[in-house]
């Protein structure tokens, strides 16, 4: 279950990064996109939001992954069975979630692909 967790998150931290540089990268269209600074702003700041995105959804799988590996080493029997027990029903809820959260940045991710596939910045 954790190497799906992982899986997963890698995926959604990933599309969330590509779709930050891409929205930056589209700016730079030459001749298609504005010049105006303003329109450089929002570029910039929705590039932002989406690398921010990918560094917390590799901060996720990092450390949840951390404490799967941890709770595997407990030496007393009782609380290791504790400890998967909700460990295994946390990395469903964030499987769960962040199957839903990749699929949308996929979606975000192709729409900006087309967009610049036109030849257009994706603001502007």
């Amino acid at each position: 279950m954790v190497v799906a967790f992982r899986l997963v998150y890698l995926c959604a931290a990933l599309l969330s990064s590509a779709a930050g540089v891409l929205v930056v990268a589209s700016f730079f269209i030459p001749d298609r996109a504005p010049g105006n600074t303003e329109f450089l702003g929002i570029h910039l700041a929705v590039g932002t939001v989406f690398l921010g995105a990918g560094v917390l959804l590799f901060g996720i799988r990092r450390h949840v992954a951390g404490i799967a590996a941890r709770a595997a080493d407990v030496d007393d029997a009782e609380t290791a069975q504790e400890l998967a027990a909700h460990l295994s029903r946390l990395l469903a809820y964030l499987i769960a979630g962040g199957a839903f959260l990749g699929a949308v940045l996929g979606a975000m991710t192709y729409g900006i692909l087309e967009r610049i596939d036109q030849g257009f910045a994706v603001f502007g």
